[in-house]
């Protein structure tokens, strides 16, 4: 699964049957001009939220690695989503080299229950 972006700051929705190992990938662009962000330097990361605060849900966070100098992608195992249902929130994160997250870009992600 890839993540585009209709605009600069809001993620295409997603959803997907728990339990199966999914993909993210964000190219970064710079919101004021448009064009790429060069990434080389930071650390990135992706963070799933539950959009309802669900009680015992705990955030799940995955540093990414670096497809090119633009774009980055994660791996969720699929023990990360087995026991999920429901409404979340995907969000990238880059962190600069003084530990300062910048939060880009975020989108909802559907979770169906597997049969």
């Amino acid at each position: 699964m890839s993540t585009g972006c209709d605009n600069l700051t809001e993620l295409n929705d997603v959803s997907f049957i728990a339990g199966g190992v999914q993909y993210f990938e964000y190219t970064i662009y710079n919101s004021e001009t448009g064009g790429l962000v060069d990434i080389s330097d930071l650390t990135l990361k992706f963070t799933l939220n539950s959009a309802y605060g669900q009680v015992n849900f705990e955030p799940i966070e995955i540093y990414g690695t670096k497809k090119n100098s633009y774009t980055f992608r994660v791996e969720i195992p699929s023990s990360y989503t087995e026991d999920l249902k429901g409404f979340y929130l995907q969000q990238p994160v880059l962190i600069d080299y003084l530990g300062d997250e910048f939060k880009t870009a975020q989108g909802s992600v559907v979770i169906m229950q597997a049969n």
